[in-house]
């Protein structure tokens, strides 16, 4: 009887230990890796810690595969979002990251072609379209820009829009040569 309780005794005690012992493996937090982390909790992190070198290529990386395999991927802005980033915290840690500047130029190239042929095909509103357009392809806002400041001209010299016609048409008209 006396061996049964002390043996009732290990037993109990073996089976508090491991319990014990399990409780202190779960209480370790694994941690998961930055992308796994909802927006809000990227947020956080990076207002409370100072982004790497190697997160900054990290997100160099997380960029151009956000870009390329996300086919909505339309605005720069709503990579910001996903990531947790604000404007003035990405573009102070691009200034520090050649890799994470030339992701943003690629970005910007595939977000702009992206919506100009969403606008060719009438998957986007044109008008709406035009707005940013320049604000992601160069070109495009450098013709904006000559357009403007054609139309710039066109305003301080004071031609109306018939006399405007009357040129051009003069302009377009068939020279005649004397043999007709």
């Amino acid at each position: 009887m006396k061996e049964e309780k002390v043996l009732k005794r290990r037993v109990s005690q073996s089976t508090i230990a491991k319990k014990v012992s399990k409780k202190r493996v779960t209480k370790k937090k694994k941690l998961t890796p930055l992308r796994a982390q909802s927006p809000l909790e990227r947020y956080k992190f990076y207002s409370k810690y100072p982004i790497t070198k190697v997160m900054a290529d990290d997100l160099a990386t997380e960029l151009i595969e956000w870009v390329i395999d996300n086919d909505k991927a339309t605005t720069f802005n709503s990579f910001l979002v996903q990531a947790g980033l604000s404007k003035m915290l990405f573009h102070r840690v691009a200034a520090k990251s050649e890799k994470l500047r030339e992701a943003k130029k690629y970005a910007m190239m595939a977000i702009g072609d992206r919506r100009e042929n969403g606008a060719l095909n009438k998957k986007f509103d044109f008008n709406a379209t035009k707005l940013m357009q320049g604000h992601y392809d160069p070109d495009w806002q450098a013709r904006e820009e000559f357009l403007a400041s054609l139309k710039k001209t066109s305003d301080s010299s004071n031609v109306t829009k018939e006399e405007l016609f009357n040129i051009v048409s003069q302009m377009l008209k068939p020279v005649s040569t004397n043999n007709e």
